[in-house]
């Protein structure tokens, strides 16, 4: 007699970040739990449009030992690495554990990125999981995000990039992707209920760690207590993004913390108090008598 066919698994709850907004520090905090699990990688990106590319980076990073991998967790990798089309019973295996019962979730800040059918795809899927965002300050977000890419970049370390090279890098596409909230805040609700996204703010996370997490283990309903250890996670005070620089963002910033002000208001709103009216302008197009644009800023480092 065959044996039945397991049904596939998926996690329970998403960390959808997006980076550097203290996804990684809550999902440290959530593992302190021993019945909390996460797959050996984060931003697996199964469902990301982005997907190859992404698992390509990961594979460059093991090569460099950026990511660190324990022996028992290599056939994991290699399911993952090697596998050359991703489906829906690969992703299961990647999901699932040994030990029964374990409240599994996955960290892919990236997917705050994901377009409105990806997000169906996914719901579709997963109709009862439960999303966690994490809300940054979108100037301070790019701003730290930068700081990490170019943290080991020989070439042009952080603490010499000029102020116009710094600039550039926040104004950026690149930077402004993870910073773009509300268009997370209008595609996750369409197709998961609220009761079952957390919208949470950095803010909080640091200045009052055990109440925030507190409320996230209420949300994600885990019984048992948790040994939050976040008053020893929490990294030291970072470095702002220069005051002096602020009227030189990019208008999309002052857009975008205008929007989540009106969505969201408290921490929110405090952000737009800090945040002047910008001077730089959307670049108008060229024309074929204007002198050639100056060289592209550096490019982050994988």
């Amino acid at each position: 007699m065959a044996k039945p066919k397991s049904p596939p698994v998926f996690p329970d709850f998403l960390l959808i970040g997006p980076p550097e907004a203290g996804a990684e520090l809550i999902k440290a905090a959530l593992l302190e739990h021993k019945q909390v699990w996460f797959p050996p990688l984060d931003n697996i990106l199964a469902f990301h449009s982005s997907f190859q590319l992404a698992r390509l980076q990961i594979l460059q990073k093991l090569l460099k030992g950026k990511i660190k991998i324990k022996l028992s967790q290599l056939r994991w990798l290699a399911n993952y690495l090697l596998t050359p089309v991703p489906s829906v019973k690969w992703y299961s295996r990647l999901i699932r554990t040994k030990e029964e019962g374990l409240f599994k979730g996955e960290l892919s800040d990236e997917y705050i990125t994901l377009p409105f059918d990806e997000v169906e795809q996914l719901h579709r899927l997963m109709p009862k999981a439960k999303i966690i965002i994490i809300l940054r300050n979108p100037v301070e977000r790019s701003y730290a995000a930068i700081r990490d890419k170019f943290a080991d970049n020989k070439k042009t370390p952080f603490e010499r990039l000029t102020r116009r090279q710094l600039l550039a890098l926040m104004n950026s596409d690149w930077a402004r992707t993870h910073s773009s909230y509300q268009r997370a805040l209008d595609s996750w609700p369409v197709f998961f209920p609220r009761a079952n996204i957390f919208i949470g703010f950095y803010d909080d996370l640091i200045t009052t760690p055990i109440e925030f997490m507190e409320r996230l283990q209420a949300f994600l309903n885990i019984e048992a207590p948790v040994p939050f250890m976040v008053a020893d996670m929490i990294p030291p005070q970072e470095q702002t993004f220069p005051e002096e620089y602020l009227k030189m963002l990019h208008p999309f910033y002052r857009q975008e913390v205008e929007g989540l002000a009106n969505r969201l208001s408290g921490h929110a709103g405090t952000w737009l108090d800090k945040l002047p009216m910008p001077e730089r302008q959307p670049t108008a197009r060229k024309k074929k008598s204007e002198p050639p644009k100056p060289k592209s800023p550096p490019r982050p480092a994988d």
